[in-house]
């Protein structure tokens, strides 16, 4: 995968033999979509739907928010989603770095453009891939992509089958048009009408929009409604420069060239388009779901993906009934394989978006004895079976791959049809990791290991429960012909995951910044980094959400915890009281405890030494992002 860059400096198909799609031309700049504007602070949330956009949420306690209730958290808000999930990507504007104060990010993604060119360079004179001789063969059997051939498996279930490319990179630097979807594609799906403006059936958008501040110029604006009315916010919409939008009632004070498509439930017509689009371009993809790591194993398989494929991906977290068939309103026809993560909250839910999906390969993470979201499920075993819904819908010929560090996750084998595989650094691992290196904040290094290959690997994140994420992308990526080799080295250029592991210098202080959310398996994961380095170590921990029964005694383990890891320990939130008392039992002294982030961020700022190694941690709804962020940006480097 290539970042977008200047109009300029973008992408066209190369000469060499791809698909047809390829060959005729490159239809958007959706392969690394960073072109979401971010959300603006003070003003309300513009849509009728909570989900996806809860990353932009913001709690009360200082430095700005959205809402003024911090009892009233993202996941509150209309979501049957996974807002406390792991990693999200924020909400920004094109071209501006994410926290304006780490330049050896950018240079990583350059040096990635440049292995992407020298691919294809060398895939000329080799094999497919990039050894001299005759062309591997491919894991599965390549399609035929005739059009007496499609190997398609009926209307909802299509499925590309795997394939590999016969030489290198179908990407050579030039120039990609932004446009994926016309008018008369959308009424065709949803059996809309447009009840204003001129009906264009040529008329086209670059993708799909649900809030009004995140309707980037062309998109098509869906007016959901939940706790708020999506409809209230359509004049916005257009005013942020939506082409159209999807209604189901007529809307007031809007421009003359506004169109407006009327629909009987716009919900469920986003989800008609969405099926729509997935049968126009069946395509192979990558399922990713689990209780924790879901959104670092997709940005890893999709950077493991990216040497050799053009990818769609799901931005951020969007991974329920609304986030995963945006994600799909931005397919174009030079995509070639897709890496979709996939939440679960009621049973049914993995199954449903399977369907949409219609994955390939399918990977499950992890499932805690602790588990996140617990107070919204039975059991951990029920979680388990709702997570079993991506691999239950594999077909045959499909990869399942599976954690073999995880009890839970390994029981799960029996409820697929595909080959199972499995990854760790458990001994019986098809897909296994020796030789692991991490330490402190630096990046993440092992070997990786199948069969007789073995390939060296460089993760640009800290923290030794990362492996499984890079094991999981090795694997998907060599299931869909990706070498060992160029897979390892497409994970070196990794860029990860916002406010997920994130270390973040300064001229004073280092921050880890893993502030998206909080799970007790999570908790301990970032304190053992912490724990690792040589100098005065302070944590932040925040309360940990939606743990239900098992909160007192979860955040009480986590204090002893930090009683081994930890310097100084600064709680946030009202249930971490429990943490920082179970510290200060343990034996750690220098503990604090604040009520907010604010408060927190002045206690922070008081006692922070030259030298010191700071956490932030804690649920999504607390906001320790914006923590992060204040204590970064005044003294961040240049």
């Amino acid at each position: 995968m290539v970042p977008r860059r200047s109009r300029n400096d973008q992408l066209r198909p190369g000469a060499l033999d791809h698909t047809a799609a390829a060959r005729s031309g490159l239809c958007g700049d959706r392969e690394r979509r960073h072109s979401l504007p971010a959300l603006r602070r003070g003003e309300p949330a513009r849509c009728g739907w909570g989900a996806p956009h809860r990353a932009g949420r913001r709690a009360a306690g200082g430095l700005g928010g959205d809402r003024g209730d911090a009892a009233d958290d993202a996941h509150d808000h209309g979501r049957r989603g996974d807002s406390e999930c792991s990693g999200a990507r924020p909400l920004q504007r094109r071209r501006q770095d994410r926290h304006r104060a780490d330049p050896e990010r950018r240079r990583a993604l350059r040096r990635r453009r440049v292995y992407l060119v020298l691919c294809g360079l060398r895939s000329r004179g080799g094999s497919a891939h990039g050894r001299r001789g005759g062309p591997g063969a491919a894991p599965v059997e390549a399609p035929r992509h005739g059009a007496r051939d499609e190997r398609l498996q009926g209307d909802r279930d299509r499925r590309a089958a795997l394939r590999t490319h016969p030489a290198g990179s179908a990407l050579t630097l030039g120039t990609i048009r932004s446009n994926v979807f016309t008018l008369d594609e959308v009424l065709r799906a949803t059996g809309g009408r447009v009840i204003h403006g001129v009906a264009n059936a040529e008329e086209r958008f670059v993708g799909g929009a649900y809030d009004s501040r995140i309707a980037e110029p062309g998109s098509l604006f869906f007016a959901l409604r939940d706790r708020r009315d999506g409809h209230e916010f359509v004049a916005d919409a257009f005013a942020h420069g939506a082409r159209a939008a999807v209604v189901e009632r007529s809307v007031t004070d809007l421009p003359d060239r506004a169109v407006l498509v009327q629909v009987a439930d716009s919900q469920h017509a986003l989800r008609q388009l969405a099926d729509a689009l997935r049968d126009a371009h069946p395509i192979p993809a990558v399922g990713i779901t689990g209780n924790v790591g879901k959104t670092t194993t997709k940005e890893a398989t999709a950077a493991a993906l990216g040497v050799r494929y053009r990818v769609l991906r799901s931005e951020a977290s969007f991974n329920n009934e609304i986030g995963v068939p945006l994600t799909f309103l931005g397919i174009e026809p030079s995509h070639e394989v897709a890496v979709i993560e996939i939440g679960f909250y009621v049973p049914g839910e993995i199954a449903d978006l399977s369907r949409l999906v219609r994955p390939r390969v399918g990977v499950i993470t992890r499932i805690p004895e602790v588990p996140v979201h617990y107070s919204r499920t039975p059991s951990v075993d029920a979680i388990a079976m709702g997570k079993a819904e991506l691999i239950e819908a594999l077909p045959p010929d499909g990869v399942a791959l599976l954690n073999a560090d995880d009890a839970r996750v390994r029981a799960l084998a029996p409820r697929t049809r595909a080959r199972v595989v499995l990854f760790g650094e458990s001994a019986d691992a098809t897909i296994r990791a020796t030789e692991v290196s991490a330490r402190g904040v630096e990046d993440l290094r092992f070997v990786a290991r199948e069969g007789t290959r073995s390939v060296e690997v460089r993760l640009p994140v800290p923290g030794r429960h990362l492996v499984p994420s890079a094991l999981a992308a090795i694997g998907a990526a060599t299931a869909l012909g990706v070498p060992m080799d160029e897979a390892a080295a497409g994970l070196s250029t990794m860029e990860p995951p916002a406010h997920r592991m994130n270390v973040r210098r300064t001229a004073d202080f280092v921050v880890i910044d893993d502030s998206y959310n909080a799970s007790p398996v999570a908790v301990v994961a970032a304190l053992a980094v912490l724990g690792s380095v040589s100098t005065r170590r302070v944590a932040v921990i925040g309360d940990m959400l939606e743990l239900g029964a098992l909160s007192a005694d979860a955040h009480e383990a986590a204090g002893h915890e930090a009683a081994k890891q930890t310097d100084v320990l600064i709680g946030v939130g009202e249930l971490a009281r429990t943490m920082v008392s179970a510290a200060r039992a343990a034996g750690l002294r220098d503990t604090y405890q604040a009520a907010d982030r604010a408060e927190a961020l002045v206690i922070l700022r008081r006692i922070v030494r030259h030298g010191d190694t700071v956490l932030v941690k804690g649920s999504h709804s607390l906001a320790l992002n914006e923590l992060a962020d204040a204590l970064v940006q005044p003294a961040a480097k240049a």
